[in-house]
């Protein structure tokens, strides 16, 4: 035989696999709210709830704290702004209506030479106007456009402040006008037309011709009644207790000697006998089955006094 060539397989080595132990997350903490609502000395509110998000108390601390030394670093910077006078300017629109000073009546004296000159311009066709003016400003203190515009605008105002008075009293005496933009302007529109003042009774006159094309007061269904199904009355069931006879103990009779037998119509019935107890017995006994026999059974109250007596004499003879 040839020489065969055999193959030994051989086993590789494995390197052992190192084992990672698994990292576990810690429970995540639930998110916390505190609150509170600022208030000046009066308790009144003072801007809007402070809320304050936080995990830990730690947490909340910190936030505390930071909004604490924010606090005291505006203030400490507004007071130094204050001090030095420094302020901040208001973006006023170039429209907004500005405060007239109050007009103030100062006359004026002319000097002899302005008289006499001021005389002249009167006279002058072409000075007339100026002139005038100027007389009139030193006569009344102020000039004539001034007195105009004010005068002009003290109207307005007071027309305006008569409509509102007005139009509040009418609406008050008037349950079925619905005030509204609307319904006010058709009644304004509607003197206005006719020259009329805005007073109530032209608000009353102006709202009974105008009614049929006005806003009506809108109509508030109400809510339907809840259904309450009908429950029969139940009478209530008075549990009565039993009246019970008094019990009256049976005189003693001469009866016939016992024969143990009774006669039940063409029947002789036997007579059961009578249980005969002793004191202890009775004193034994318990309360219910005492109360039962003394109402139900014959001859029992007469043995319970005929036993008291005994025990009585037993006694009385010691």
């Amino acid at each position: 035989m040839e020489n065969e060539t055999v193959t030994v397989p051989v086993e590789t080595p494995v390197e052992p696999v190192a084992t990672v132990p698994e990292i576990v997350a810690p429970p995540e903490v639930p998110e916390k709210v505190y609150s509170y609502q600022p208030t000046d000395s009066e308790g009144r509110p003072l801007g809007g709830r402070q809320v304050i998000k936080y995990r830990t108390q730690d947490e909340l601390a910190q936030k505390l704290t930071e909004q604490n030394v924010n606090l005291v670093r505006e203030l400490r910077e507004q007071t130094k702004r204050n001090r030095l006078g420094i302020s901040d300017e208001e973006i006023v629109p170039e429209g907004a209506p500005r405060f007239d000073t109050p007009l103030e009546f100062n006359p004026v004296t002319l000097t002899p030479d302005e008289r006499v000159q001021l005389s002249r311009d009167l006279l002058d066709p072409e000075k007339f106007e100026e002139a005038s003016s100027k007389l009139f400003e030193a006569t009344i203190g102020a000039k004539p456009d001034t007195i105009r515009n004010t005068l002009t605008r003290l109207s307005q105002n007071e027309l305006m402040l008569l409509a509102k008075v007005e139009s509040d009293a009418f609406m008050s005496m008037t349950p079925d006008y619905y005030p509204c933009r609307e319904n006010f302007k058709t009644l304004t529109d509607w003197m206005v037309k006719n020259n009329l003042q805005p007073v109530r009774q032209n608000f009353r006159l102006a709202f009974d011709s105008m009614k049929n094309v006005m806003v009506g007061v809108p109509q508030v269904e109400a809510p339907a009644p809840p259904v309450v199904e009908p429950v029969e009355p139940v009478e209530p069931t008075v549990e009565r207790e039993p009246i019970l006879e008094p019990v009256v103990p049976a005189k003693p009779a001469v009866a016939p000697p016992p024969t143990g037998l009774r006669e039940q119509g063409n029947t002789v019935v036997a007579v059961p006998k009578q249980v005969k107890y002793t004191l202890k017995d009775i004193n034994t006994m318990p309360a219910e089955t005492y109360k039962h026999k003394l109402l139900h059974e014959r001859g029992f109250a007469e043995m319970v006094e005929n036993l008291a007596r005994e025990e009585k004499e037993k006694r009385t003879r010691r």
